[in-house]
C-alpha cells in the first residue's frame, strides 16, 4: 500500500466512433438522463440510476473530485465536473495509457511489415510478438546502458503486454522513492528519467518467474514497449502514437509529454488546462485541500502511465476502438482483446460478469485517478477522472507499525498487506470524491 501511493498503480476498471467531431456534438446535446430499457438489462438500469444519484450528490456536496462522463447508446446521462471549472479540464490518465500504447504497438508492427497481404501482415504481427525483446532491442541499444540483462532473450512483447514478464515492476523498488543525489529535497522520480535510467533501477534483478507462467502487474513491461515503438518507427514514442492515434481520431485534447512535472506542463497551450493534483489529510478536515508534495516527472511514467487527456477524449477512444472498430484491424482489434492470465488482454481488462461483457482499465499516478469503462452490450461508456487523493504520508507510519504487529498472526505478506488495509481503510474510511464514487461504481458493474 504504502509503494501504491507513489506508483502508476492499477485500479480494475473498465472502459469508441464514426466521426469523433459528429459524435461529440451528439453527446454534449443530450442531458436528459435516460436510462433505456433492454431484455436482461433492468438490474443494471436500477443500478445504474442509483450510480447517477449518488454522483449527482456528490456533485451537489463539493466533493465530485474533478469529472464524470456516463453516456449510453449516444446519449449522456451525465457528464458533471467539480465546481469552478468552466473548461474542458486535462488530467494525467495514468495506467490507462497502456491500452494506447499496446495498440501503438500492434499498429507498428503491422505498418513496418513488409507482407504484401492483410492476412501475411497480421501473422507477421503475432509471430513478431512472441521474439524475445533482445530481437528489438540489442545489447548495443542504448536501454541497456552497456549492460543488457540475460533476461531480455526469454521476455516477449507478448509477455510484457500481459504482464506475465517476471520482469521487476520499477515504481515498487526502493530506489525509485530515493532523494535525489543532486536535490535531497526532491525524490527520484521528480526529476527527468531516460528510459535507460529507469530500466538500470531493475535491469540486474533475476526475474521473479518463467515468463508466461505467472501474471504481476508490472510498469517496466510498457517502458520498454515504447522504445521498441521508436526502434520501430524511428521516431518518438510520443511522435507517433500523436501521428497513428491522436490526430486521425481527432484526440485534440491528448497528448503524450516527454518529461516535466504538472506545472512545468501546463505552460504548454495544449496542456494548459491541466488540473493540479492536490491532496486532503483522511484523519483531518476533508474540505481542506492542499498541493501533492511530490509528483512524478512524467519521463517516469513513459509508456506506462504517460498520457494526459479529457473525459471527452476518451470517450471517443471507447467507441472508435470498441463499437465502430476503427483502430485497428479486425483480427489484431481480437488480439488486443483476448484475455490472458487474470482477464488481461493488452492494456486492458476484459471481465463476464453479471451484467454482461466488461472492458476497460484503471489509473494512477500522483493525485490523479482515472477509471475508464465500456460495456459493449449496452453500449455503455463510464469514465472518471479525478485529480484529488487521501494523502497516504499522514497514515503511513501508522500503516507500517500495523505491518510489523501483524507479523505474528498474518504468515503471508500479501495477506498481511490486505489486512492492514482494511483496518487503516475502516479507520480512516474514504469520504470524499474518486474513491467513494469508485467503489458505488463497483455496484454498478458486479
Amino acid at each position: 500500500m504504502s509503494k501504491k501511493n507513489y506508483s502508476l498503480s492499477i485500479c480494475l476498471c473498465l472502459a469508441t466512433v464514426g466521426s469523433p467531431l459528429l459524435m461529440a456534438s451528439e453527446v454534449i446535446e443530450s442531458q436528459e438522463i435516460v436510462i433505456k430499457e433492454r431484455a436482461g438489462s433492468v438490474d443494471l438500469d436500477l443500478r445504474l440510476t442509483e450510480f447517477l444519484d449518488f454522483a449527482k450528490d456528490l456533485h451537489r456536496q463539493g466533493i465530485l473530485d474533478g469529472e464524470i462522463l456516463v453516456v449510453r447508446d449516444g446519449q449522456t446521462l451525465l457528464n458533471e465536473r467539480s465546481e469552478g471549472i468552466d473548461e474542458e479540464p486535462q488530467f494525467m490518465i495514468g495506467s490507462v495509457s497502456k491500452q494506447f500504447f499496446a495498440v501503438a504497438l500492434l499498429k507498428a508492427l503491422y505498418e513496418s511489415s513488409q507482407c504484401e497481404t492483410e492476412d501475411q501482415k497480421v501473422a507477421d504481427v503475432k509471430e513478431k510478438l512472441h521474439l524475445p525483446i533482445s530481437q528489438f532491442l540489442p545489447e548495443e541499444s542504448t536501454i541497456w546502458a552497456g549492460e543488457m540483462p540475460a533476461w531480455a532473450q526469454e521476455v516477449s512483447l507478448h509477455h510484457m503486454l500481459t504482464h506475465t514478464s517476471g520482469i521487476l515492476n520499477y515504481t515498487n523498488v526502493e530506489g525509485f522513492r530515493q532523494s535525489n543525489q543532486t536535490d535531497s529535497n526532491k525524490l527520484w522520480f521528480e526529476s527527468y528519467r531516460s528510459t535507460s535510467e529507469i530500466i538500470k533501477l531493475i535491469s540486474k534483478e533475476p526475474l521473479s518467474f518463467v515468463p508466461g507462467s505467472k501474471y504481476s502487474y508490472c510498469n517496466t513491461g510498457y517502458v520498454i514497449i515504447s522504445e521498441v515503438i521508436e526502434v520501430i518507427t524511428s521516431v518518438s514514442a510520443s511522435q507517433y502514437i500523436q501521428q497513428a492515434l491522436f490526430d486521425p481520431l481527432c484526440l485534440s485534447s491528448t497528448i503524450n509529454p516527454e518529461q516535466g512535472m504538472w506545472d512545468e506542463l501546463k505552460n504548454d497551450p495544449k496542456i494548459s488546462r491541466l488540473l493540479a493534483p492536490l491532496k486532503y489529510d483522511p484523519r483531518e478536515n476533508l474540505a481542506d485541500l492542499y498541493p501533492l508534495l511530490h509528483c512524478e516527472d512524467i519521463s517516469v511514467a513513459k509508456g506506462a502511465g504517460s498520457i494526459i487527456s479529457t473525459a471527452l477524449d476518451l470517450l471517443h477512444w471507447n467507441l472508435s476502438l470498441h463499437k465502430n472498430k476503427t483502430v485497428l484491424p479486425e483480427e489484431l482489434y481480437n488480439l488486443f482483446m483476448t484475455p490472458n492470465m487474470d482477464g488481461y488482454g493488452y492494456g486492458i481488462v476484459i471481465e463476464n460478469n453479471d451484467s454482461g461483457l466488461l472492458y476497460g482499465h484503471g489509473g494512477g499516478i500522483g493525485s490523479y485517478r482515472t477509471q475508464l469503462l465500456y460495456m459493449p452490450e449496452h453500449d455503455l461508456s463510464i469514465i472518471l477522472l479525478s485529480n484529488i487523493c487521501y494523502d497516504f504520508d499522514k497514515i503511513e507510519d501508522e500503516f507500517n507499525a500495523l505491518l510489523i504487529d501483524l507479523q505474528d498472526t498474518i504468515a503471508d505478506e500479501k495477506e498481511r498487506e490486505k489486512t492492514a488495509e482494511k483496518i487503516i481503510n475502516e479507520k480512516y474510511p474514504m469520504k470524499r470524491g474518486f474513491a467513494i464514487l469508485a467503489e458505488e461504481l463497483g455496484k454498478v458493474i458486479k
